[in-house]
């Protein structure tokens, strides 16, 4: 029993001397105090400024690659609308060569079941008389006159062999909205 008070005052006295000695041990060293707290404080605001700085070098890298992906994405547009607009041409020289050889015989909508035409690229293909009257299409249509349509107003009254493209139309015909682009032949 005597033993065990002495074991137990030996560490209730250790534990104290250990617990108020760190609260000694900064008491009495103020100015280490001072600069370990000014090396934190350094120590912090470098790993911020290293956070901060690598932050604004990830988003402008992701700017920057967004842009070159956009301007990607810009030049394959424009060439596919480059060939877009040629295959439009091609098939308006095309039909009007035809439609000078065969007259009101030329059958549209048998080219595009041939592939001669690709169908995919039209909403809908008329031939106008130079007097705006419908005289062959690609659908099945009535008499119908286009001269109040604004590619047709486009065109003077000579063959300039230009392909006019103007604002989206709807059909008369299919009543689907598409752009139209339109040459004169004569």
């Amino acid at each position: 029993m005597v033993i065990e008070k002495r074991d137990r005052a030996r560490v209730k006295h250790d534990l104290h001397f250990h617990l108020h000695r760190p609260i000694a041990w900064v008491r009495s060293a103020p100015a280490l105090n001072i600069a370990i707290a000014i090396c934190c404080a350094a120590l912090i605001a470098t790993i911020w400024g290293v956070i901060v700085s690598q932050s604004r070098f990830e988003r402008q890298e992701t700017i920057d690659n967004a842009i070159k992906h956009n301007a990607t994405l810009a030049e394959a547009y424009e060439a596919h609308t480059v060939r877009t607009m040629q295959s439009v041409d091609a098939t308006l020289l095309f039909l009007s060569y035809e439609h000078s050889r065969l007259g009101a015989k030329t059958d549209i909508s048998k080219y595009i079941l041939n592939g001669i035409i690709d169908g995919k690229l039209f909403v809908t293909i008329t031939v106008a008389n130079v007097r705006g009257q419908v005289i062959l299409s690609s659908h099945p249509f009535a008499s119908t006159n286009i001269v109040d349509r604004e590619p047709f107003k486009a065109h003077p009254a000579a063959d300039t062999g230009a392909m006019f493209v103007g604002k989206p139309l709807i059909s008369r015909y299919t009543r689907q909205m598409g752009d139209s682009a339109h040459a004169t032949h004569q």
